[in-house]
């Protein structure tokens, strides 16, 4: 299984909010639509990190010692990949309030949040987890996907 590192809070977005869009300046490799991914919160946290307009982090006011860094924290459906040129003409993309302009935009569904973090080192790009981790990933049964509406 391969896994794709996101600093906090933006990875605690996915887990337990309502962020359906991973901004990255790369495109997903076509091999991952459709296949299911790690989501490993990275060591780092952004202190400037801000929810899009009309949206809110899943805690309010998280201290940046409250979620858990450096492991792998859901488990994430890669369903579609674009860059936000390329939707309907439209120069701000209206796939989902979490999309970036300018960055490509993974769709991610059936997010399943493990019941405890694993840790884990990350990478950058999309990374291979390692057998030990894999393993304990295997180990817990990740709680039912959290779709909290449409609005990605």
């Amino acid at each position: 299984m391969y896994a794709l590192t996101i600093w906090q809070p933006w990875a605690d977005a996915i887990t337990r909010g309502t962020k359906r869009a991973e901004n990255r300046p790369w495109p997903a490799p076509r091999w991952v639509i459709g296949e299911t991914i790690a989501i490993h919160a990275g060591r780092h946290y952004d202190r400037y990190a801000l929810p899009p307009p009309g949206m809110s982090w899943p805690l309010p006011r998280i201290p940046p010692g409250a979620l858990p860094l450096g492991a792998v924290v859901a488990t994430a459906l890669v369903t579609s990949c674009h860059h936000s040129r390329q939707a309907n003409g439209n120069p701000r993309c209206q796939c989902s309030p979490w999309a970036a302009p300018g960055q490509y935009h993974w769709q991610l569904g059936a997010v399943r949040a493990l019941p405890e973090p694993i840790p884990a080192r990350g990478y950058q790009r999309l990374w291979r987890l390692p057998a030990a981790v894999l393993a304990e990933l295997s180990g817990q049964a990740p709680a039912e996907p959290v779709e909290r509406g449409r609005a990605a």
